[in-house]
């Protein structure tokens, strides 16, 4: 997805965030993220270059960017921060890091793993 674009970012009533990617060959990728917890994006712009998407899962997710989700500065994670984590660590949890050439940079934090996230390409074909 490097230097792919970031389009566009869709919030559902039913709690989902959809993510709108286009790739360098010009095809436009949806990435569903259902249950979502914490969103925080900066500097949306009208072109928004895509360095790199970072995916995590549970403990494999830096704790510095849960606390980007959450919109926490450095003294506010000192403070809130665990006790967010405690609330997460029951279930699965999974976090998604789009890390900006350009524009905006994206952190979105939902409950539930990855397997649960879609990823369809224009035609609303699934990617495996």
């Amino acid at each position: 997805m490097h230097d792919g674009l970031l389009l566009g970012l869709s919030l559902a009533v039913d709690g989902s965030l959809e993510i709108t990617f286009q790739t360098t060959a010009k095809k436009k990728l949806h990435m569903r993220m259902p249950h979502l917890v914490a969103l925080k994006g900066d500097n949306f712009r009208q072109g928004n270059i895509v360095f790199a998407i970072r995916l995590y899962e549970k403990s494999s997710c830096p704790h510095d960017l849960v606390a980007r989700a959450y919109g926490y500065s450095k003294e506010e994670a000192a403070k809130y921060l665990a006790a967010r984590l405690s609330e997460l660590e029951p279930g699965d949890w999974s976090l998604v890091e789009v890390q900006e050439s350009y524009g905006c940079e994206l952190v979105a934090l939902s409950r539930g793993p990855l397997c649960d996230w879609s990823l369809t390409t224009q035609d609303e074909a699934p990617i495996s």
